[in-house]
């Protein structure tokens, strides 16, 4: 967790600006993530709106649907419908469309490889904050397609001009790069702490 409010919330036992947040997810520097998530988990699952019979006869085809009020009619309609003409036949059977069920539902669908170089990044600025962001980048694992000098040391031939103009070009698209990654990371960690991950809304 690199929110920093939540990081004082809790080193104070969870007094602070996100006393909310966290009753929920605790104080995520006691332990590792693995023993964190074991206990924590449930926080991100989805939750089935049917009820399941324990020692149900299998022929029978009653179904137990528990109704959350807190959500909208219209998609407890929809799911109603839905069980009903699976039960018909009348459609393959496929889980209607829904809004997440979980308190804290993931926000968007990021590649664990993008957020891991996301936060790279983040983390490194952090280390290093007088670094470039070209630098940075490279620090990061980014390739830059950098061309190797002119043999003689050449400045003013046309491969050596060529070569130098690449090589900014180069450069600028890392340092671009890793601005925009370090914009993305600064959202995610902003809004993580109004329990929101991943989210970035603009790049």
């Amino acid at each position: 967790m690199r929110n920093a409010d939540y990081q004082r919330t809790c080193a104070t036992s969870g007094h602070g600006e996100l006393a909310g947040l966290y009753q929920d997810f605790g104080d995520i520097f006691e332990s590792d993530f693995l023993t964190w998530w074991q206990c924590h988990q449930g926080l991100f699952a989805e939750k089935t709106a049917l009820i399941e019979q324990v020692g149900a006869d299998p022929l029978n085809s009653t179904l137990l649907y528990h109704i959350d009020p807190k959500r909208p009619l219209s998609q407890i309609q929809e799911e109603i419908k839905a069980l009903h003409m699976h039960a018909h036949a009348i459609m393959p059977v496929a889980p209607p469309k829904q809004t997440s069920s979980a308190k804290y539902p993931i926000y968007t669908n990021v590649s664990a490889h993008t957020l891991h170089k996301v936060l790279t990044v983040w983390d490194l600025r952090c280390a290093y904050p007088d670094t470039s962001a070209y630098d940075l980048g490279v620090l990061a694992g980014f390739k830059a397609n950098i061309l190797a000098p002119p043999k003689y040391g050449e400045t003013r031939t046309r491969a050596a001009i060529k070569a130098d103009a690449h090589n900014k070009q180069a450069r600028t698209s890392i340092a671009n790069r890793t601005n925009r990654y370090l914009r993305t990371a600064e959202q995610y960690i902003d809004n993580v702490g109004r329990g929101e991950f991943p989210k970035a809304l603009r790049r």
